[in-house]
């Protein structure tokens, strides 16, 4: 993998990422994505010799901005 077009092309063929990436869109928070943490252990994985279908038993980081609703308050709510 030495281009963006291969990590890319390497995350398509990743149906567990894909997976998370379309409930992240579906949920539809604005500015919504996962965390690159899902993306980058996926390719160590692979680079390393370790089965990319398998994702680690952890959390994924959904993170989002919403313009409308933003500061201190909205941060300290959730």
């Amino acid at each position: 993998m030495k281009t963006l077009e291969d990590v890319g092309s390497f995350i398509r063929a990743q149906p567990q990422i894909v997976k998370l990436l379309e409930a992240v869109e579906k949920i539809g928070l604005p500015g919504g994505s996962i965390g690159a943490g899902v993306i980058r252990n996926a390719v160590w994985d692979h680079l390393h010799g370790f089965d990319p279908e398998l994702l680690p038993d952890s959390d994924v980081d959904v993170i989002y901005f919403d313009a409308i609703i933003c500061g201190l308050q909205r941060d300290l709510y959730i």
